[in-house]
C-alpha cells in the first residue's frame, strides 16, 4: 500500500476513534448516560486480541518471509520465543493507562483530550533518558519546553471557557487523570521496546498477545469495581449502583433497544473494529514507512478530532485554542526535527548533522589512511 494511503489512513482511524468513544458516552440508555470507563477498556481489548487473526493471515502467507525473519535474528543474537506471561507487565501499564485515559475522555472536551496526550512526548523521552539512557540535544529541550506551553496554553483556555463551575473541576480533573496515565504509557513504551530489542517479536502477535491479557486482567478488576463505591467527586458520572462499575447494566445499556439506540450498540461494535485497524495501520506505518512519519501524523491527529468535535457541534471554536494546538505542533515537529532552527546551535546535534559529521570524519580518515600509504610506498 502506498504510503500516503498508511498514513492517511492512520489519520483518519485515529480520529474516528477519539469521536466514537466520546460519542459512546454521550449517549443515553435507560435514563442513564453510558459511563462504563472499564469496560471501553475491555472493548479495546477484544480489538487488541483480534490482532491474532492478523498474525494467523500474516505467517499463513508470507510463512517464508516469516521464518527467514526468524532465522535472521537468531543470527543476530536475538531470541525468537518469549515466555507469554512476560507481556503481562506491558499489558499492566496498558490497562491503568487506558482506563485513566477512558475516565479523561469522560471529563474532557475530546480536542482538549487529543492535545494533551500530546505530552505523553515529555515522560516518554524523559523515560528513555532514564532507563534506555538515551542522549538529548538542544532541540530537543526546546520542543519538549514548547510542547509543554502548547499544552498549558490549550487546557487554561478551553478550562476558563467552560460552561460552568462543575464543568472546570471536571476538566481539571481529566487533565490530572491523563497526565497521571503518561507515567504507565511511558512505562509500556520502555519496556516494549527492551522486548523488542531482546526478542524477534512479530507486532501483530505482541498485539494479539496483550489483547488477551487485557481481557483477562480487565474482567479481574471489572468484577472488582462493581463492588467499589464512587468517589464523592464524579457521583454524579457513576452508574446507577453508585460503584465504579455496574456491568450489567453495560449490558442492558448496550443491548436494550431504549434511548440512543441503536446507536450505542454500533459505536461499541465500531469502536472494537477501529482499535483492530488502528493498531494494524500503525504497526504497518512503522514498518513500511518510518516511525518519524507516524510520530508526524500523530501532530496532525489533535486538528482532525477538534474539527470532528465542532462539526458534530461537541465543542465551540477558541482562538486561544488554537494558538495552544499550534505551539503544540511546532514543539512537536521541532523536537522530530521536521523544523530545523539554524540558530545557536540548535541545529548542530540533529541527526543529519551527526551523521555528516561522521561522513567526513571517515572520509578524513580514509584520505589520512592512502597518504601515510603513499609515503611508506616512497
Amino acid at each position: 500500500m502506498h504510503p500516503a494511503i498508511l498514513l492517511a489512513s492512520f489519520m483518519v482511524v485515529g480520529t474516528f476513534s477519539s469521536l466514537v468513544f466520546k460519542g459512546q458516552s454521550k449517549c443515553t440508555v435507560e435514563g442513564q448516560a453510558y459511563n462504563h470507563p472499564f469496560m471501553q477498556s475491555m472493548t479495546m481489548y477484544i480489538g487488541e486480541a483480534l490482532c491474532i487473526i492478523l498474525y494467523i493471515v500474516y505467517i499463513t502467507k508470507y510463512r517464508d518471509r516469516y521464518e527467514n525473519k526468524l532465522a535472521e535474528a537468531e543470527k543476530n543474537g536475538k531470541k525468537t520465543k518469549i515466555n507469554p506471561f512476560l507481556l503481562i507487565i506491558p499489558t499492566s501499564c496498558d490497562f491503568i493507562t487506558s482506563t485513566l485515559s477512558f475516565f479523561a475522555l469522560e471529563f474532557m472536551p475530546p480536542s482538549l483530550y487529543s492535545m494533551v496526550r500530546g505530552g505523553s512526548l515529555i515522560f516518554t523521552t524523559l523515560f528513555s533518558v532514564f532507563f534506555l539512557k538515551r542522549k538529548l540535544y538542544r532541540h530537543h529541550y526546546l520542543g519538549l519546553l514548547i510542547v509543554m506551553i502548547g499544552i498549558t496554553t490549550a487546557g487554561v483556555v478551553v478550562t476558563l471557557n467552560s460552561s460552568s463551575d462543575g464543568n472546570q473541576s471536571k476538566i481539571i480533573l481529566g487533565i490530572i487523570l491523563l497526565l497521571c496515565s503518561f507515567i504507565t504509557f511511558s512505562s509500556q513504551i520502555i519496556i516494549e521496546e527492551k522486548f523488542f530489542n531482546q526478542y524477534e517479536l512479530n507486532p501483530f502477535q505482541t498485539v494479539g498477545i496483550e489483547g488477551c491479557w487485557g481481557i483477562l486482567i480487565c474482567g479481574i478488576f471489572v468484577a472488582i469495581f462493581n463492588f467499589v463505591p464512587c468517589p464523592s467527586s464524579i457521583a454524579d458520572d457513576c452508574p446507577p449502583n453508585q460503584n465504579l462499575e455496574d456491568v450489567s447494566f453495560f449490558f442492558k445499556q448496550v443491548f436494550t433497544m431504549d434511548g440512543n439506540q441503536p446507536a450505542l450498540l454500533i459505536l461499541v461494535l465500531v469502536g472494537i473494529i477501529l482499535i483492530l485497524f488502528f493498531n494494524a495501520i500503525s504497526l504497518a506505518i512503522t514498518k513500511y514507512v518510518s516511525s518519524l512519519a507516524r510520530n508526524v501524523a500523530q501532530v496532525c491527529s489533535p486538528f482532525f478530532v477538534w474539527m470532528g468535535a465542532l462539526v458534530l457541534k461537541w465543542e465551540t471554536f477558541l482562538y486561544g485554542q488554537l494558538i495552544g494546538y499550534l505551539i503544540l505542533a511546532f514543539g512537536t515537529l521541532i523536537f522530530y526535527e521536521i523544523i530545523v532552527i539554524p540558530i545557536w546551535g540548535f541545529n548542530e546535534n540533529t541527526k543529519k548533522a551527526i551523521e555528516k559529521r561522521k561522513e567526513q570524519q571517515n572520509l578524513l580518515s580514509a584520505n589520512s589512511s592512502s597518504q601515510d600509504g603513499n609515503t611508506q610506498d616512497e
